[in-house]
């Protein structure tokens, strides 16, 4: 029994060693094939018939060419694969190509059977451009990187675009500094905590299908969920986070809760400019309690 492996069989043990992702960019597999091309090992085993100064470019097309022509990967025209292991989502695919960020808005609300809306797009949250680079160079720094047709950048998982298409559908990024918390869903989805999600909703309601349907759900919903609801707001709530999510749970679903009286008494002050719907004009149709405009037409 040989002691060494050729790139060819190591390609393929790296295809189904991707830890449950289903599709990768040009990028990942071009970061695999420079690192065994350094160190000509892979998963343990010795790489056999491999030069050192071997042309990247060439081994690039030529392990594609071998992946496909076995059925394993496929092309899709936007510069990343699919694994044709089994059947997979558009979801599945952008949670495999994008290391940081998670899905959101409708999308999440659609996954969690919050709505019954089918969004066109895909909501995926990510940190911003500048904070993506930096942790993908943060991912490279124990390696060295010495091909003169390549730089440190040529290796960087892209940032989400909304020009990609996975299957049938585009995304809509959203760009946010600080990332709420996500959960995974199945092996291959990260979706933001539901609890978040509900305070996302107030926030960004017309990024959630529109007041009227995040009211509904509330409605519906709220106290199925209103321990997430209040431990993500009590955690990651601003004041007006509290005021809206306060009037909406206290008001409306009667619940009694000791976080909703100390948000009353710590985080509401009268003679503030809070209002349920940022984006909109105030209006005077105002709660005393919760000091918050009531600024749409549901509550004239």
């Amino acid at each position: 029994m040989s002691d060494f492996i050729t790139l060819q069989e190591a390609s393929v043990v790296w295809v189904k060693n991707l830890e449950n992702r289903v599709a990768f960019f040009n990028q990942q597999l071009l970061e695999f094939l420079y690192t065994v091309r350094r160190t000509k090992e892979f998963d343990g085993q010795k790489i056999g018939r491999l030069r050192k100064d071997a042309n990247l470019q060439r081994l690039f097309f030529e392990t594609v060419m071998f992946l496909e022509e076995r059925n394993l990967i496929e092309e899709t025209g936007y510069k990343y694969y699919v694994v044709k292991n089994h059947e997979i989502s558009d979801l599945e695919i952008i949670c495999s190509l994008y290391p940081y960020g998670y899905l959101s808005y409708l999308t999440a609300m659609q996954i969690y059977n919050l709505t019954n809306r089918f969004p066109k797009s895909i909501d995926f949250t990510a940190p911003p451009r500048a904070e993506w680079k930096k942790q993908q160079k943060q991912h490279f720094t124990e390696n060295k990187y010495d091909d003169p047709h390549f730089s440190p950048d040529d290796f960087i998982t892209p940032y989400p675009s909304e020009i990609i298409r996975f299957k049938r559908k585009k995304m809509n990024v959203h760009t946010r500094k600080n990332l709420s918390p996500f959960v995974h869903r199945g092996e291959n989805l990260r979706v933001i905590e539901i609890g978040c999600l509900f305070l996302e909703m107030l926030r960004f309601p017309n990024a959630c299908g529109g007041f009227q349907h995040v009211f509904e759900i509330y409605e519906e919903m709220g106290e199925i969920f209103k321990e997430r609801i209040l431990s993500a707001t009590d955690s990651y709530g601003t004041s007006i986070d509290k005021s809206r999510v306060g009037y909406k749970i206290k008001k409306h679903l009667d619940i009694q809760d000791d976080r909703i009286s100390k948000w009353k008494t710590s985080s509401v002050s009268r003679g503030g400019s809070r209002k349920m719907l940022a984006d909109e004009p105030y209006s005077d149709t105002y709660d005393e309690d919760w000091c918050i405009s009531l600024n749409h037409v549901i509550f004239e």
